[in-house]
């Protein structure tokens, strides 16, 4: 075969050979459907239906909030090898709305597949106020529902007298989540009797706040009657003078034990004598506070109108006692002088004139102390009741007093006839007596 022949042997075949070579284009990609959509995250994919004639080097999806997404927006690069492949879209913000396009890539370039569009989930909340229960002249506990619509969501209540509200409180279910309507409350305390409050229940996440309606309730008034403790416990009791009924209204937290407990109500406190410690028991949050520790404490204490704190420190032979005035800030006290004559003073209690009255256990009568001496006069005849102990003083100015005789009791004295009579029978042994309102 001469040279030309072979030579355009070879240029056919080269051009037969080019003529059967595949062209590579790009990709063919389909965008999978959108699922598992939370407030922060969704799956999606793609399916990989052509890889246009070279190997794909990387696929997954890009996001944006815009339509038609590339991979210079948000996106995930997942394993190459399968043709359908799954997408983790993470990072999302909630209740806002996404655009998807799953992308492969090979050696031409990148291709996408259809653009699809989701809303992750969360919405502000929603809340409705509800009316109070649980009211008393000092509290009330307030109701509402909130809808956190998926996304963690804070509770407050807004109180107030007015509709500028001005004071705040926690509700106790806070956090909340979910998807559905949950009930909210809040407890308040240290209230105004005989007033009128309004109140709403706010909800705040991350996409907003929602104020609930207005609401009001009226603080009833004031219910006032004794205080006691029940003697080896630690139990606080009232009697309540509207219904006439006693019940425990607390554990105060310290026992008492069986022997002299002096029991004292001043701004919205319980002091409680026991001993040389001096404590407080708030009636409005239940704490109960060592105040002081002094040996001077005495058998009968009481405050007067300024607040200042005088006691009464009976000597072992019960003749005789001192009278003092204590400084609680500092913890010093002022002899101020002796008390004497046969006599066993188990209370003390001022009144609204601010005079100081005394009950003598022993001697059966009721007599007045000179705050500048420490002397006693009796001004009331002997009663037949034998062991007269703690002493207090009621809004109308009449005092009583606690019997552990016979009758067991609560003695009433009328100061101006100067008579004495049962006033509440009690079959067992408590400790300690103040009149006061009741807090519940």
């Amino acid at each position: 075969m001469s040279k030309l022949s072979s030579l355009l042997l070879i240029l056919i075949g080269a051009s037969l050979f080019s003529g059967c070579k595949k062209e590579v284009t790009l990709p063919i990609i389909s965008t999978s459907s959108i699922a598992d959509i939370t407030t922060n995250s969704a799956l999606s994919g793609g399916v990989i239906i052509s890889d246009g004639g070279a190997s794909i080097t990387s696929l997954g999806v890009c996001w944006a909030a815009s339509e038609n997404p590339t991979i210079s927006d948000s996106k995930t690069v997942d394993m190459v090898g399968s043709a359908q492949f799954v997408s983790n879209l993470s990072e999302l913000n909630p209740g806002s709305t996404y655009h998807v396009r799953a992308y492969a890539t090979n050696s031409v370039g990148t291709a996408y597949g259809a653009d699809l569009s989701f809303v992750t989930l969360g919405q502000p909340p929603t809340s409705v106020t509800l009316q109070v229960c649980c009211t008393s002249s000092r509290g009330a506990t307030l109701n509402g529902t909130v809808n956190p619509n998926n996304l963690p969501t804070t509770v407050t209540f807004e109180y107030g007298i007015n509709t500028n509200y001005g004071s705040t409180i926690n509700s106790s279910q806070n956090i909340i989540t979910g998807n559905q309507c949950t009930s909210v409350s809040a407890v308040l305390t240290g209230l105004n009797p005989e007033t009128t409050y309004h109140f709403r229940v706010v909800a705040v996440n991350s996409l907003g706040t929602f104020y609930g309606n207005d609401c009001t309730f009226t603080t009833p008034a004031l219910v006032f009657g004794f205080y006691m403790m029940k003697m080896y416990t630690d139990d606080l009791y009232f009697i309540n003078l509207k219904t006439n009924l006693m019940e425990k209204v607390a554990d105060v937290g310290v026992r008492i034990p069986f022997g002299f407990t002096e029991i004292k109500y001043r701004d919205d406190k319980l002091y409680i004598f026991r001993g040389d410690s001096l404590l407080t028991y708030n009636l409005n949050n239940g704490e109960l506070t060592l105040i002081l520790k002094n040996s001077t404490l005495g058998i009968g204490s009481s405050f007067n109108s300024t607040g200042e704190l005088y006691t009464l420190k009976e000597l072992s032979d019960a003749t005789q006692g001192s009278l003092y005035k204590f400084n609680i800030t500092n913890n010093t006290s002022t002899k101020i002088g002796t008390t004497t004559g046969s006599m066993s003073i188990l209370g003390m209690m001022f009144d609204s004139s601010n005079q100081l009255w005394a009950v003598d256990e022993f001697a059966q009568r009721f007599g007045l102390m000179n705050t500048q001496t420490g002397t006693i006069s009796f001004v009331s005849a002997t009663f037949p009741y034998t062991d007269m102990i703690y002493l207090t003083t009621d809004n109308e100015g009449y005092l009583y007093t606690y019997n552990v005789g016979t009758p067991t009791g609560i003695i009433r004295y009328d100061i101006a006839n100067k008579t004495a009579s049962l006033f509440f029978p009690i079959e067992e042994r408590f400790a300690g007596l103040d009149y006061g309102p009741y807090y519940k």
